[in-house]
């Protein structure tokens, strides 16, 4: 069942159902799947998808492994989803979010109290064995709150913590990137929340449905935009990264939620289709 709820998009049903959701930012593009994990992950100019197999989270919570038949609330806006899941021993939720040009998602889980059993699976994420909160592989960087184990046999990050875990994972990103991002971890997240709270809704956006609706549209406007060396426009969506492009039949659509807003987007996109 889908509603809207407070400007967001708002899923319930069972743990193991599939909520897809697009997220990006100016260097990547992902797919949160509504269970913690994630079906895709793209790099602005770079070829192709770099996730596959997904990427999942396997959770256990006092010892106790998850029923994929757990009751849940998947609540969608702006760059994050949150999952929130009814465990036996209380409520667990997790947070998928992207900071504005970061290449790397980030990952907060949280339950007031429980004791939180993390696995980090990622078949394509190549790395020797590893312990630690900092994992580094061939093609990724993987930092956590909480030291675990990277084992290379089952490409699969173990941790846990009593009452939160913080992660961030990276596909061929810089080491200095990646860290820097890390140790900023919090003020990223207030920033994506209250990147959702400033924006104005015109007078004519009255109903959660609308409002809802229109927060969609801004930020997928907002966040197919791209700067990228002479690239400063609109990409024409999630699929036409490689290399970022836009196209005239796809800009009037695009920048009208931004056009009160962030003119300053509109107007380059109007001076990059100029170019040609």
């Amino acid at each position: 069942m889908t509603k809207f709820q407070d400007g967001k998009t708002v899923f319930c049903g069972k743990y193991h159902e599939t909520a897809n959701y697009d997220i990006a930012n100016e260097r990547i593009a992902v797919r949160a799947d509504g269970k913690g994990g994630l079906t895709s992950y793209r790099v602005a100019n770079a070829t192709g998808e770099l996730l596959s197999p997904a990427l999942s989270l396997d959770l256990a919570v006092n010892g106790k492994r998850l029923s994929p038949y757990l009751s849940k609330t998947v609540k969608m806006v702006g760059r994050m989803q949150e999952v929130v899941l009814q465990t036996d021993a209380g409520e667990l939720s997790v947070t998928t979010f992207l900071d504005k040009t970061t290449n790397g998602v980030f990952f907060l889980l949280k339950g007031e109290g429980l004791d939180i059993d993390v696995c980090f699976n990622c078949r394509a994420a190549k790395s020797v064995s590893q312990s630690g909160a900092f994992v580094q592989g061939e093609n990724f960087c993987l930092s956590s709150s909480a030291a675990g184990d990277w084992v290379k046999e089952n490409d699969c990050f173990y941790a846990a913590a009593k009452g939160e875990v913080k992660l961030l994972f990276s596909l061929n990103a810089s080491v200095e990137e990646h860290l820097a991002a890390f140790q900023t971890f919090d003020d990223r997240f207030a920033r994506c929340k209250a990147e959702v709270a400033e924006v104005v809704f015109p007078a004519s956006v009255q109903t959660e449905e609308q409002k809802a609706l229109y927060l969609a549209a801004y930020f997928t406007a907002l966040e197919n935009h791209k700067t990228i060396g002479e690239f400063n426009a609109f990409a024409a969506g999630i699929n036409y990264l490689d290399p970022v492009r836009t196209y005239y039949r796809d800009s009037y659509f695009t920048v009208l939620p931004l056009l009160s807003s962030r003119p300053e987007l509109v107007k380059a996109q109007i001076l990059t289709l100029a170019k040609g």
